[in-house]
């Protein structure tokens, strides 16, 4: 799944990898799990946001700390995906 979701993303790939690698970084135990990043969203979103994504078959992760290009996003969760076992 990494490298196609870009639901909010606005740069290169680069931009993209970096802020993957750091939130697989920040919830090592999700990602041993399966879960992998998939966006950041705005609190006032979540919850549609998480209608969306079970909609798809992909259950979800929130975690607080949602990073950027250039670090921690304070209004934004980090959503984290994986396919429903």
């Amino acid at each position: 799944m990494t490298g196609v979701y870009r639901d909010n993303i606005n740069g290169s790939d680069l931009t993209f990898e970096k802020i993957s690698k750091a939130t697989h970084k920040q919830y090592p135990d999700m990602v041993s799990q399966g879960y992998e990043w998939r966006t950041n969203c705005p609190n006032e979103e979540l919850s549609e946001r998480l209608k969306k994504i079970e909609a798809e078959g992909l259950e979800a992760f929130v975690g607080d700390v949602a990073f950027g290009p250039d670090g921690i996003l304070k209004d934004r969760k980090a959503i984290l995906v994986r396919k429903k076992a």
